[in-house]
């Protein structure tokens, strides 16, 4: 969802007509006059006639309008403040203050100022998009959508409002009102790809296909070049299960449209998903030769002949895209990262030779050109990423400073700062070079992305859970942002919230083994076991020899005293080839209690400690074997340390009450 502010939208243009309402009838006018039946009748109220505004409150607006289109903000806001105190009526100069205190990013003054505005006059629109925005600012998301609900309420027709409420609604999984929003946009002629698209997803989402089928090919009427809308019907037919169809319709569309690569690829992979090794490598051949010199089918086959384990084959098709990226960087020297392309091709074939000098020779470039014209900012930050290639953290390190120093303004440079901080792992500069980066620029989702990330590493998860949302804001299809939010939500024990987001990115990346495992935990901690059970399974069928898939499973099914003997197996399986994980020996070790086996419980137990000093639950693990054992004594202990280290757990205070009694 995105909050969109209205000052931003001003440039000096428009703000030579701003003047236009605060003095067109007042300083206190709020729209159009009333009608006056008889000319003597005394005007009263809000609404004043020119000639009875305060004279020194209009020639301070005029100041503080001037001010304002020359981008001195303070002198405007200054001069707004006097204004006030000859006239404290007046909607629209309440809202100019408003304005005023947003530009200046000082959003809580803008609220309350707003507020004042609206209560002078509720059907003031203007305000409450400013109000709304300012809310946005301070977080206050619930607030915010409040107000637009509001504008809807005096025009019904305000596009704006509409599509921040389709957005919101989205984000908050209300599907049904989300539709309406869309529909309402569409049926005003105000649609774009975003609310055709956003419409048909959600139609599928609640299995209407019918409706989602008609909602695309209606968009693909008006844009028959879009090759969106032809994978938007290529998700019904897959939402449907209906392959066949499924790839008719792709073939049928690469036979009108041969320049429509990501039908291509999606065909590819769908091939490739039916096992047909052969039919993908056919279409990529027939694509290469109506385009020999495309890097991408080049590679695309490269990897195909690869798993067809034609090695011969595969490295052609590789020595032909350095060839291809060679021929380019002839033609266009000033492009380095044709050469950081090549080095890692190289690299990829296993030519460490070749790759090194490339890369050596795109350093060269760098450095020469930064040596002619050391201001180029955009150089140093290219310098920088080579030299960690490199693997030369420090001169890369220096290469994006020298980048902060020339372009203080560009967020760019504190974003790589930021990563190049997070790689070597320290965290907490980490975090404030991606706080800069924010501040210079709040609409890069990459930046809310990688705070969150490093918040999550310096467990201040409340910190990366809102840095996260503001992330999902900007990019709320994005698989990545909705895997790290249902992570986070999911370590908050946010379950329920947490599965939604994980459920996206498991749509966009439906082998990912992190996504099943983590989608896996929130199942099991909501007692939907049978669902967990399905995705551990999934996942082990991807990855059957994942350490921490294996232990998962097993912990899982040992809690509910189910299959143990096969979560032994696992579990012996992750220790094999992590043999000192306490997490691990902890597992193996609670097996052992599920079955009986108490002396080898508290065997694998003790050595998860010497690892896990820090968790309650191996603690309290340890104190219920010590109970078994009839070892009352160190039972207590045991759990009282775990309580030491976890407050809340009630199932510690339990055992201990229990005990005492």
């Amino acid at each position: 969802m995105i909050f969109q502010k209205h000052f931003m939208k001003k440039n000096k243009f428009i703000l030579k007509f701003y003047l236009l309402p605060l003095l067109a009838f007042g300083l206190s006018c709020t729209g159009k006059p009333p009608k006056i039946s008889d000319a003597s009748q005394t005007v009263t109220g809000r609404y004043k006639s020119y000639r009875e505004a305060n004279p020194r409150a209009t020639q301070l607006v005029v100041q503080g309008s001037l001010a304002e289109l020359n981008g001195d903000y303070s002198a405007a806001l200054n001069a707004y403040q006097e204004a006030l105190l000859f006239d404290s009526t007046s909607v629209s100069l309440h809202n100019a203050i408003g304005e005023i205190y947003l530009a200046l990013d000082r959003a809580e003054s803008a609220v309350q100022m707003l507020r004042r505005a609206v209560r002078l006059d509720p059907r003031h629109v203007e305000t409450h998009e400013n109000l709304a925005a300012a809310y946005r600012e301070t977080n206050q998301l619930d607030a915010a959508v409040k107000e637009y609900e509001t504008i809807l309420t005096i025009e019904p027709e305000n596009t704006q409002a509409i599509a921040v409420l389709a957005g919101y609604y989205l984000q908050r999984r209300e599907q049904d009102k989300a539709i309406a929003m869309y529909q309402k946009l569409l049926d005003l002629g105000e649609a774009g790809p975003r609310e055709w698209f956003g419409l048909g997803m959600l139609y599928i989402a609640q299995k209407r296909y019918d409706e989602a089928m008609q909602t695309f090919r209606d968009y693909l009427k008006d844009s028959p070049g879009d090759e969106r809308a032809y994978l938007a019907i290529g998700a019904v037919y897959e939402a449907k299960k209906d392959t066949a169809a499924l790839v008719d319709w792709y073939q049928k569309t690469l036979s009108r449209n041969e320049e429509f690569g990501e039908i291509r690829n999606a065909l590819k992979n769908l091939l490739l998903a039916q096992k047909n090794l052969a039919a993908a490598i056919a279409l990529m051949e027939k694509q290469s030769r109506l385009d020999s010199t495309n890097v991408e089918i080049l590679g695309d086959l490269y990897e195909l002949y690869l798993q067809k384990r034609d090695t011969t084959t595969a490295y052609k098709k590789l020595d032909a895209v350095i060839a291809s990226l060679s021929a380019n960087f002839a033609k266009d020297s000033s492009d380095v990262r044709l050469l950081m392309q090549i080095s890692q091709l190289y690299e990829q074939k296993g030519d460490q030779r070749n790759s090194q000098r490339t890369l050596d020779r795109a350093i060269r470039v760098l450095q020469t050109r930064t040596a002619k014209d050391s201001t180029a900012a955009d150089k140093w930050l290219q310098l920088g990423d080579l030299l960690l290639l490199r693997k030369d953290t420090t001169s890369a390190g220096k290469a994006y400073q020298r980048a902060a120093q020339i372009a203080p303004e560009s967020y760019l440079t504190f974003f790589a700062l930021g990563n190049w901080h997070y790689e070597q792992n320290h965290l907490d500069s980490a975090v404030v070079y991606f706080e800069k980066a924010s501040l210079l620029n709040k609409r890069d989702p990459r930046i809310w992305l990688q705070l969150g990330v490093a918040q999550m590493r310096r467990n201040k998860n409340d910190e990366a859970q809102q840095n996260l949302e503001r992330a999902y804001e900007l990019a709320p299809e994005n698989p990545n942002v909705n895997f790290l939010l249902g992570l986070v939500l999911s370590q908050q024990r946010q379950h329920e919230r947490a599965i939604a987001y994980l459920n996206t990115a498991l749509n966009a990346d439906p082998d990912n083994t992190n996504i099943l495992a983590t989608l896996a935990a929130s199942l099991d901690e909501l007692g939907r076991h049978s669902e967990a059970d399905s995705m551990y399974e999934r996942a082990l069928k991807i990855a059957p020899d994942d350490a921490t898939l294996l232990n998962n499973f097993g912990y899982s099914l040992s809690e509910r005293g189910l299959r143990l003997d096969e979560a032994l197996g696992m579990v012996k399986r992750a220790l094999e080839k992590e043999p000192k994980n306490g997490a691990f020996l902890d597992t193996i070790g609670w097996i052992y209690y599920q079955m009986g086996q108490y002396e080898m419980a508290l065997q694998y137990i003790l050595q998860a400690i010497q690892t896990r000093d820090s968790s309650a639950e191996v603690f309290e693990h340890l104190g219920d074997v010590y109970q078994k054992l009839g070892q009352m004594e160190n039972a207590h202990k045991y759990w009282q340390k775990a309580l030491q280290l976890d407050s809340a757990r009630q199932s510690v205070q339990k055992k201990l009450g229990s005990s005492q009694d």
